[in-house]
């Protein structure tokens, strides 16, 4: 059996190290303001019904 060629690169020639598949990857932004605000929000809802629940337990 033959391994198949790639018809693209001669025989024998090696890529380079500058030739990196991590290299056509954007650089990553940080979250946009409004996934900001939906954490805040969220967070919110969620730090209301963990107090009040904790007052509903203290208190009985």
């Amino acid at each position: 059996m033959t391994n198949p060629t790639n018809d693209d690169t001669p025989a024998g020639e090696k890529p380079t190290g500058d030739e990196t598949p991590n290299d056509s990857k954007p650089e990553r932004q940080g979250p946009t303001k409004a996934r900001i605000t939906m954490w805040i929000v969220v967070g919110a809802v969620a730090l209301y019904f963990i107090g009040n629940g904790l007052y509903g337990i203290l208190t009985k």
